[in-house]
């Protein structure tokens, strides 16, 4: 972590251990640049789906401006999701 707009390991720590808390979400694949999880208690309020999605775009801004395009396309994939990914480029 810490480089090329990746997050420090710290930060990569902190908010994993935050979603697996709330939502059970365990690491699956852990790349280079890419992080994938798997979800079991996916957010299923709209205020629980609004904080994922900013803490996503925060943590990993490329999964909106290189993917959903705007914070609300982000929720909107968020919505009952039982798969996640982040990359960094």
């Amino acid at each position: 972590g810490g480089w090329n707009d990746t997050p420090t390991s710290e930060y990569h720590v902190g908010m994993h251990k935050s979603w697996h808390e709330r939502f059970g979400a365990e690491l699956a694949y852990v790349g280079g640049d890419t992080l994938e999880w798997v979800v079991d208690n996916p957010p299923s309020t709209l205020e629980e789906v609004r904080t994922l999605a900013l803490e996503l775009a925060f943590y990993c801004p490329d999964i909106v401006w290189q993917g959903t395009s705007d914070l609300q396309g982000l929720a909107d994939e968020l919505a009952q999701a039982r798969r996640g990914f982040c990359w960094w480029d």
